[in-house]
């Protein structure tokens, strides 16, 4: 699997979900995500993307 959900931790007013990312050498990265942020999304340095990421305000 490419990424795992590991919860969510508060940030402030907001609530980050956050995934780990299993690496090489058995070290992980992990990225936080705002749900209630609706921009155009990118790859964070060191990653990319495959196609096209489907995710819209509800």
């Amino acid at each position: 699997m490419p990424f795992q959900p590991a919860g969510s931790q508060p940030h402030g007013d907001r609530t980050l979900n956050v995934y780990t990312i299993p690496g090489a050498e058995g070290a992980a990265g992990v990225l936080y995500f705002d749900p209630s942020v609706y921009e155009p999304l990118f790859a964070p340095v060191g990653f990319g993307c495959v196609g096209a990421i489907p995710v819209g305000a509800p």
